[in-house]
This record gives C-alpha cells, sequence and structure tokens, in this order.
C-alpha cells in the first residue's frame, strides 16, 4: 500500500509505514509542500494511489462528500506526543491492514477505537 501522510503529522510517521512493509511520502515531499492546499493533497493522492493519513478533519469531510479514491485514514488521538501517536497506531495497525483489504472510504482511528466507513 502507499501513502501520502499530512503535513501536521510528523515525518517519523513515514518510517514507521516503511517498516510495516508500505510506501508513504509526507506532504512536505510535494512541490508546494507545507502550502499545498488539500484540494491538490487529495487529487495527488487519487492520481498516485495513495491512502491519505490525517489528523485534519477537513478531510473527514471531504470523504464523506466526495467518497473514495482516495481513501483517508484519519487520527483522532488529540494532542498527543509523537511517541504516543506511534503506540496507536501500533495498537490498531493490523486492524487497520485488514480494513484496507478492501474499497474502503475512511478510516477513524481514536485511542481505544476504530470505526470504518465502507
Amino acid at each position: 500500500m502507499k501513502f501520502l501522510i499530512d503535513v501536521q503529522l510528523p515525518r517519523t510517521l513515514g518510517n514507521f509505514l516503511n517498516q510495516k512493509g508500505h510506501e508513504a511520502r509526507h506532504v512536505l515531499e510535494l512541490p508546494s509542500g507545507e502550502r499545498t492546499p488539500d484540494v491538490e493533497i487529495w487529487k495527488v493522492a487519487t492520481q498516485h494511489d495513495e491512502i491519505i493519513v490525517s489528523k485534519d478533519s477537513d478531510f473527514f469531510y471531504r470523504s464523506q462528500v466526495l467518497g473514495p479514491p482516495p481513501p483517508v485514514i484519519h487520527l483522532v488521538f488529540g494532542n498527543c506526543t509523537n511517541k504516543r501517536l506511534m503506540e496507536y497506531l501500533e495498537l490498531h495497525w493490523h486492524s487497520i491492514e485488514v480494513a484496507l483489504q478492501v474499497p474502503v472510504r475512511l478510516i477513524v482511528v481514536g485511542k481505544d477505537s476504530m470505526k470504518i466507513w465502507i
């Protein structure tokens, strides 16, 4: 699987995804970097068959209105350290990978929960 990590998430998330056997790049690697508008991130992810990973609720709403592609993983952990973010992802990662085996519109991942929209 290929992932596009939104700007407000740490670049180390890419390392985590690579270690899980996936391709990942960060929005900062796009030509406009941190100034890339959400509509462009959506377009790039669609063109490159990438899954958007974001804490930004705009992608949650965009996926509700437009649907896939691209699929969106919306992280709702609140304010937490990068270390804690990775711990939460590790806790849910197997379930996220299983969910992504079928066409999915949106996965919302919280500290103790996960919800999937198909």
